[in-house]
């Protein structure tokens, strides 16, 4: 075990290489439906500035237009649904931003408004007014033929717009799914690599492992070879060594009867010296 410990901290394991990062620049672009709006330096628009933007771009370029700021929530609100609901039109949101109060204070002019204001005024009079109402509708009726001709133009030029926003967008779609399908791929390759070559490492360290344990296993069956045999020379060293112990104790046995009689005997011929004496 100590062997395979000191082989395996000689192999310390391969760090992983670190995968590509995908390239997460995007192509594509913000779909807009109404031009840019340009605040101008000297603080002055022409009513036509305002009047080419529709619906929420309207009120919000109307609000940075002449109150210089963005639109309040409530003002907002207000401000678009009379404009949906054709309560307003937008010559009547300008004409109430551009002569409330704050309008005022801003200083900002805008050019042929009063006009189209004023005569917004007069046709809610309550008579007069919808005489005058007619009385425009039927002068500006040429102009509002072509006023609509211009919208459906308007119409249709912001629906293919629409359209080609749509397929551009699908087609960056596709092309980054692609792009990170091929990132995938190839992460997936590194990943491989770097599997495999920690699993041939690992393996050859499994391969030294094994032998190593054949080893000891060699030598352990040896070693129990061995003290097998010891075992058995020690068991058959304990049988002489218990064959001599009673030997000695039958030969220690006997010296000492033979010390007896040699005594007896030295006696007697004491005895017999000593009546030959006399």
């Amino acid at each position: 075990m100590g062997a395979i410990r000191e082989a395996a901290l000689k192999h310390p394991p391969r760090p992983i290489a670190p995968l590509p990062q995908p390239n997460r620049t995007s192509h594509h672009r913000q779909l807009t439906l109404s031009p840019e709006f340009n605040n101008p330096n000297d603080n002055t628009y022409h009513v036509n500035d305002l009047l080419k933007y529709h619906d929420r771009d309207f009120i919000r370029n109307a609000y940075r237009a002449i109150l210089k700021r963005k639109p309040d929530e409530a003002g907002f609100r207000h401000n678009l649904e009379l404009l949906q609901s054709g309560v307003y039109n937008k010559i009547d949101i300008l004409a109430s931003l551009r002569f409330s109060d704050e309008g005022k204070r801003s200083g900002v002019i805008i050019e042929g408004l009063r006009l189209p204001a004023t005569i917004r005024t007069l046709e809610r009079l309550p008579v007069l007014g919808y005489l005058i109402q007619l009385l425009i509708a039927l002068i500006r009726l040429p102009s509002m033929v072509r006023s609509q001709r211009e919208f459906q133009g308007y119409i249709v030029a912001q629906q293919l717009s629409i359209a080609d926003h749509v397929n551009e967008t699908q087609r960056v779609a596709n092309d980054s799914a692609v792009e990170q399908f091929s990132i995938l791929q190839g992460q997936v390759r590194a990943v491989e690599t770097s599997v495999m070559a920690q699993l041939l490492t690992e393996q050859e360290r499994l391969q030294q492992a094994e032998a190593q344990l054949l080893l000891l296993a060699d030598r352990l069956t040896t070693a129990s070879q061995t003290l097998s045999k010891t075992r058995h020379e020690l068991d058959e060293h304990r049988a002489v060594v218990k064959n001599l112990t009673m030997d000695v104790k039958t030969l220690t046995h006997n010296v000492a009867d033979e010390q007896n009689r040699s005594t007896e005997e030295t006696g007697a011929w004491d005895k017999f010296y000593s009546a030959f004496e006399e």
